[in-house]
């Protein structure tokens, strides 16, 4: 397991050092508008993904990830912001984000950010295999216009809930997994987008206090149970696990890929730990009755460290 966090550090390192080299540069030239914040948001997407899914799936394909898979997997995840503010910024239209992909190069951007947004996914030499992960961008695309109704006075069911707030996490996976894959199987498919839907599920139980503030219904914001949204988190986890072992892949490869993802999974489980300090098990759980202290878990606190740490223990290396 120290080995895993070593490795996790080094891919850290290397995809700043290329966020730097690259992505900066080319935000820079084309927006020097975009704010500090907004910059260092960037940066965050083009440390973690890289890193988590990125690094990940070369665990569970056997192979080093290659320098220009590096910078595909880099503007990808600096372009994931950008992709998002289609939706929430209104200088931005939904309809020229469907023109970025149907006109693709023949697209006219009218404005610094449709700009940047284009020249990550086509500027040369541009994101490989980015005619395959087109298809997979649209699916985002849809997931999030249907995780909308998320946002809504009407109590939604668990069923639905769980679909539309967890789907656009798995299709983001796959964009990941299509920079690298060497093959298609059917299987790594699976892995790869319930990877991608647990991504999700941690992001929501960290976001659980923000989410409640816009009205966004996810798994965290409607739970009446922290110990039934522990147990809904540990099931998502079992069945990749399960799609994990019943793929057919060197186990060697697979107990490398679950070390590496169990140790973000760890995360969750400390943020989970510390929801459940609220109440007591039989107790009906109302995020509205506490405060943001409460509900965020701040990993720059040494005790929520301390936890995570702990789990991570917990895991067989």
């Amino acid at each position: 397991m120290f080995k895993a966090l070593l490795n996790i550090g080094w891919q850290a390192s290397l995809n700043h050092t290329a966020y730097r080299k690259y992505i900066l540069k080319l935000l820079k030239g084309d927006g020097g508008d975009l704010t500090k914040t907004e910059l260092n948001r960037i940066r965050k997407y083009c440390i973690i993904s890289p890193t988590l899914l990125g690094y990940g799936f070369a665990l569970l394909r056997g192979e080093r990830i290659t320098k220009d898979e590096r910078y595909s997997l880099l503007r990808i995840s600096a372009a994931t912001p950008f992709f998002d503010d289609f939706f929430d910024d209104s200088n931005l239209s939904i309809n020229k984000l469907e023109q970025v992909f149907i006109k693709q190069r023949e697209f006219v951007s009218q404005n610094p950010k449709e700009a940047i947004f284009y020249n990550l996914l086509y500027q040369k030499p541009g994101v490989e295999k980015l005619e395959a992960l087109i298809p997979i961008a649209q699916k985002i695309f849809e997931a999030q216009q249907e995780a909308q109704a998320l946002v809504s006075t009407k109590v939604l069911s668990k069923e639905i809930v769980v679909d539309l707030s967890l789907k656009k996490g798995g299709y983001s996976s796959l964009l990941f997994w299509k920079i690298l894959a060497k093959e298609n199987s059917i299987e790594m498919v699976e892995i790869a987008f319930q990877a991608g839907r647990i991504i999700q599920f941690t992001d929501d139980i960290f976001d659980l206090w923000f989410d409640l503030q816009e009205g966004i219904q996810t798994l965290a914001t409607t739970a009446k149970s922290i110990f039934e949204l522990e147990r809904d988190y540990i099931n998502e986890i079992k069945i990749l696990e399960d799609l994990v072992i019943n793929s057919g892949i060197e186990k060697k490869k697979t107990d490398a890929f679950m070390r590496h993802q169990n140790i973000f999974y760890s995360l969750g489980f400390a943020a989970l730990r510390q929801l459940k300090r609220l109440c007591k098990e039989n107790e009906t759980f109302n995020p509205a009755n506490y405060s943001r202290k409460q509900l965020v878990c701040d990993m720059e606190l040494w005790g929520n460290r301390l936890a995570w740490f702990k789990y991570l223990l917990k895991i067989k290396s």
